[in-house]
């Protein structure tokens, strides 16, 4: 007998659980009014809790209050240097002085303009620019684990199990800029980011991290170690109309690999069977389990077609759990399609939020022209068909109805973002 965690009903949520999907996707009021399925166990509410667990322990061995025990616990926050605008902190036993983690973060899912996004930032003067993906907090920690609620070992990442230097080390450049400010001018304005997308949506680890000890939901996630290391992190959050972004990742994934061209399922066709197929996986499990620990689900993920990623579209669990750990003046949100026809207005919007100073109108002009970072391909094998257009509507329709909610209720986009 499944036994999920949460019972996350709102005062007007139905029992959704075992019924039909076409009965849940026509009736708008039965699921965008909840964020969960009924289920069982402690509330899951609104409140936000900052870098505590989300709800109490699901085992009473597991003690209450910030996990920090085992190597998969919180990273012990440093003392940082109050004169730099990045934190970083100092540190004499290592082969340099200062050491810094990123200043802000930026959230998405695959082929929702990340990568654009993080080159144009850091064409800011006083942003240092890193590499953009090191995936710490929700891939490169793990290798090779298994337990209770995985039916299969996780492998290693295709970067590898990093410690916490190791991610430290990405950010060498910066260290080495507010090092030499510090020395010279007292202070430092430099600052650098992360942009890994996995942040966002990918906990496929979180059986393994401190504190979700036999829980059928994640109630501690890569969100909480992130803020629990830098309390003030920024955080950028760019979205995209789900279905074209689905079909955009389907092309790009699909398009680098051979077995794709192989096997003759690069296309609106081939999109559209397994489109088929992983909505009915989703649907299966969506009638026994709860919707948080279906989009969580790491085996369910892995039993789908990989060039989908069907989850990542939905959106609003992801940001409704980021919004109960992160403070609402610490997160952005953009939307794609204006980022791309308004993206000097965006940039400067986002330039204010980091607390960066103004450019001139030629230096953002500038900015805006550079080449557009990692543009979709593969359009040449054609457009998505009607029918997947539609089915995949339906089926995101009540996801997104509440995702645009919680941005309203939170104020995250202007008036014409949202009616957009």
């Amino acid at each position: 007998m499944p036994n999920p965690l949460w019972d996350a009903r709102e005062a007007d949520e139905h029992d959704l659980r075992g019924k039909d999907i076409s009965t849940i996707v026509s009736s708008y009021g039965s699921l965008v009014n909840s964020s969960n399925w009924r289920t069982v166990g402690p509330r899951h509410g609104a409140d936000f809790v900052g870098d505590l667990p989300l709800a109490p322990p699901c085992d009473p061995r597991v003690p209450p209050g910030i996990p920090s025990w085992g190597k998969y616990g919180y990273i012990k926050r440093p003392s940082y240097i109050n004169r730099s605008k990045n934190p970083c902190w100092e540190d004499e036993d290592c082969d340099r002085f200062v050491l810094c983690i990123p200043y802000f973060f930026i959230l998405g899912v695959s082929k929702s303009g990340t990568s654009d996004l993080f080159h144009r930032i850091s064409l800011h003067p006083d942003v240092i620019k890193t590499a953009k993906e090191p995936h710490f907090f929700a891939r490169t920690r793990f290798s090779g684990f298994q337990t209770e609620q995985l039916e299969e070992p996780l492998s290693p990442t295709k970067h590898g199990s990093h410690n916490f230097s190791h991610y430290v080390n990405y950010f060498d450049e910066v260290a080495a800029i507010v090092q030499q400010d510090l020395e010279i001018k007292g202070f430092s304005q430099a600052i650098a980011g992360d942009a890994s997308p996995s942040n966002f949506f990918d906990n496929d680890h979180w059986p393994i991290y401190a504190g979700n000890q036999g829980c059928t939901e994640p109630r501690v996630l890569a969100a909480h170690h992130i803020l629990h290391l830098n309390p003030k992190a920024k955080v950028i959050l760019i979205f995209r109309d789900p279905v074209e972004r689905l079909y955009s990742r389907y092309l790009y994934y699909c398009g680098h690999r051979k077995s794709c061209y192989r096997t003759g399922v690069l296309g609106p066709l081939g999109f559209h069977r397994a489109v088929v197929y992983g909505l009915k996986k989703y649907r299966d499990c969506f009638r026994h389990w709860s919707l948080r620990h279906c989009v969580n689900k790491a085996s369910l993920a892995k039993s789908v077609n990989p060039a989908l990623r069907l989850q990542e579209s939905i959106y609003f669990v992801f940001l409704k759990d980021w919004l109960r750990i992160v403070p609402r003046q610490q997160m952005h949100v953009i939307r794609f399609e204006t980022y791309v026809s308004n993206m000097t207005s965006e940039l400067k919007s986002v330039y204010s939020f980091l607390g960066l100073r103004k450019l001139s109108e030629a230096t953002m002009r500038g900015i805006t022209e550079h080449r557009v970072k990692n543009r979709g391909k593969f359009y040449k094998h054609g457009p998505m068909l009607s029918e997947t257009r539609s089915i995949l509507r339906t089926f995101y329709q009540p996801f997104t109805r509440r995702f645009k909610w919680l941005l309203r209720k939170h104020d995250l986009l202007n008036h014409s973002s949202q009616n957009d």
